[in-house]
């Protein structure tokens, strides 16, 4: 986790504050423009989106964010579906009838645009790096690769193979998908073209092959039920030295227990005590390197009364005492 988002902010660190830089690859002068053209995008963080165009009627987009939220606005487009792969972080996206759905490492989400003509991406980690693939169906029946002719899929075809009845589909990581999707983000920038596109078609003929079961059909979360998870991470998150039980919480935000541990999962992609612990280490890890409070002090400011059971958990953590690892980086 904390490689990946180191990675991005060394990726985004000339991007000025509160922008989205978009870089456009396009076919020749006579494609049509790419969607992310006409997308208005803003966000409270970061971030970078290179879209290149595939094939008439496929756009390929790699998104790198460093934020909190990221706003997508643009113009109902029927016949187009797009397909979400979450390469690291989590990332949010607000479905129809105000649910919401939360991608995790190695997900794919696929669902048609009109979906999601005004949207809001929600990153719970803060950091988020995927592929969006957003394929014209119209445009490409026209005219489709050699490829899908000979394979026999059409419009009609390919919207009911991608999304059935029209609805969204959430595939949780499998191997097959990971083995076409890992090598889209590292490939050297004069292999990019022919290996996207190559990649894009072997993606589109393994999906059709596919028939979602029932429970890849998703309706996602309840926003409202979501909004109270974020709360809860913000109430534990700004005070690490109070430590409420599960109990507690669940009477303070009007959720029953079961509810609330399986909403915190799925936004946050942990348990919470799994979440909770992790992010006190990195807040210590944080304060060591950075301030002059002691082992003892950083112990008690994210909530450890036991400076030894602070110090075992730090270590099972980062495979390094506190003391090793303040003296190391402040060293560096």
């Amino acid at each position: 986790m904390e490689e990946a988002r180191k990675r991005l902010e060394e990726i985004l660190a000339d991007v000025p504050d509160k922008r989205i830089r978009v870089r456009h690859v396009h076919l020749n002068q006579e494609s049509h423009p790419p969607h992310a053209d006409k997308m208005r995008m803003g966000t409270d963080g970061k971030g970078l989106v290179v879209s290149t165009e595939l094939f008439p009627g496929i756009e390929l987009s790699l998104q790198q964010y460093h934020a909190n939220r990221v706003v997508l606005r643009h113009d109902s487009v029927p016949g187009v579906v797009e397909i979400h792969h979450c390469r690291s972080g989590r990332c949010g996206l607000n479905l129809a009838d105000a649910h919401s759905l939360f991608l995790g490492e190695g997900d794919v989400f696929i669902q048609t645009l009109d979906q999601a003509v005004d949207s809001e991406m929600t990153l719970p980690l803060g950091y988020y790096e995927g592929i969006n693939i957003q394929i014209n169906l119209e445009h490409l029946n026209r005219k489709p690769p050699e490829i899908l002719k000979g394979a026999g899929l059409d419009q009609e075809s390919m919207m009911a193979a991608l999304c059935p009845h029209g609805r969204p589909v959430l595939l949780p990581p499998e191997h097959d998908i990971e083995h076409i999707f890992k090598d889209f983000y590292d490939m050297p920038e004069q292999l990019r073209l022919p290996y996207y596109r190559i990649k894009t078609l072997e993606l589109l003929l393994y999906l059709s092959l596919r028939r979602p079961g029932g429970e890849e059909l998703t309706s996602g979360y309840q926003t409202s039920k979501t909004e109270r998870i974020s709360q809860i991470h913000e109430y534990l998150t700004s005070d690490l030295t109070i430590r409420p039980t599960i109990e507690e919480l669940s009477q303070t935000y009007h959720m029953n227990t079961t509810t609330l541990k399986e909403l915190f999962r799925a936004v946050y992609g942990q348990p919470i005590a799994t979440y909770m612990k992790e992010f006190r280490m990195r807040k210590a890890m944080d304060l060591l390197a950075k301030q002059k409070f002691s082992i003892s002090e950083t112990a008690a400011l994210v909530g450890y009364e036991n400076q030894s059971k602070f110090t075992a958990a730090f270590k099972q953590f980062t495979g390094e005492l506190p003391r090793e690892y303040r003296n190391r980086v402040r060293a560096e």
